[in-house]
Formats: structure tokens, sequence, C-alpha cells
């Protein structure tokens, strides 16, 4: 019996790469127990259900991305929106800061109080309203403008007063009214109503108010 020779078994000196029939017995055998091991590996591995997790993985993942892209997309679907519009916006903003600019350079940098009041009794009187009370308040500095109060309480009827706010409007300053409320003037009012708000002026900050 011919005794096998380990070293040429196993030379790994001069194998080819194209022509593994050539290669020594031992190498063969090597080769071969690795691929049946691989083989048998992947059965075991299909088998036990170990691909079940990647797979659940995947799931995951592709739901997740859906979940994501369905979030994301109104928001882009938005900015997008901005964007295309944004020359419109741009336009927009700077009407609304001339505007704002020439209403500001309209603003009188003295208030004439008395003469205001004076004028407010006027178009109080020509509604049709008495009078129970005009209290100029304190100023308040805003941002751009000096704003300045006046606390005003009449009595009449419900169109007289429309008629009292509309003659405000048209008063050559710029006039607001606030905090509007109507009571009942009581017995001797009769079907008479008392109402009280804040009419407020406004002027132009001089150089040390900034």
């Amino acid at each position: 019996m011919a005794k096998l020779d380990l070293a040429a078994a196993f030379d790994t000196s001069n194998l080819d790469q194209n022509n593994p029939g050539s290669w020594p017995i031992g190498i063969k055998g090597i080769t071969f127990l690795f691929i049946f091991g691989g083989i048998v590996a992947a059965g075991i591995f299909f088998d036990a259900g170990f691909y079940r997790p990647i797979t659940l993985l995947a799931e995951d993942l592709k739901k997740s991305g859906q979940k994501l892209e369905k979030e994301l997309k109104p928001t882009f679907e938005s900015k997008a929106a901005l964007a295309a519009n944004l020359d419109a916006y741009k336009a927009q903003l700077a009407e609304m800061e001339r505007s704002f600019g020439a209403m500001l350079s309209k603003l009188p940098e003295n208030l004439q109080i008395d003469s205001l009041i004076i004028d407010i009794s006027q178009a109080g009187l020509r509604a049709g309203l008495e009078f129970d009370l005009i209290k100029p308040g304190a100023e308040a500095a805003k941002e751009f403008y000096v704003e300045f109060p006046i606390n005003i309480t009449v009595v009449g009827r419900y169109h007289e007063f429309g008629d009292f706010v509309s003659g405000l409007s048209e008063l050559n300053r710029i006039v607001s009214v606030h905090n509007v409320n109507l009571v009942p003037a009581g017995a001797k009012g009769g079907s008479k109503l008392t109402m009280t708000l804040v009419a407020k002026t406004y002027r132009a900050k001089n150089e040390k108010e900034g």
C-alpha cells in the first residue's frame, strides 16, 4: 500500500486557479469541506428562521421611510410654494414698509391737545351727545411713535354714538377708538345709554426720543 505524501497533498505553491481538478488531494478535500460546510450552514440558517429578523428589519425600514416621506411632504410643498412666491412677498413687504413710512411722516410732532379736545367735544355735540368726562391720559412711547389716550364718557342714543365715532374718524388727525363699553344711563337717562371709550391720537418721536 502506497504511503500518502502529506507535503505534496497540501502543497499550495503551484495551484492553478483555472484548473481545480489538478490541485493536490489535500487542498481538494479542504475546499470541498468549506463548500459543503457553507451549504449546510445556509440550510440551517433558513430552516431555523434566522432570516426572519432581517426581513422584519427591512419591512420596518420601508415603513419608516414611507411615514417620514408622508410627514415631510407637506412641509416641503409649503416651503416650495413660499420659495416660488418669494419675489411677490418681497414686493408686498416693500409696499407695506413704504405705506407705513408715509403714515409715520404725516404724524405731527406736537399734538396740540387743547385743540384736539375742542374738536372731539364739537364732534360729540354735533352728534347730540352729552359729555360726562373727557380727560387726557399719559403718553406711551411705542417703537416708532408716541401714543396719547383721552378717556371719554358720553350719554346718548345708539345711533348718536355711531355719528360721534364717525365724526372722530373725519378729524384732521389720526384718532382711533378703543375699549368701547355701553351701559344703561340709569333712571334719569330714560332710554339713553352711557358709552365709555378711549380715543387715542399719535405723534412722531422727536430726536431725543429716537
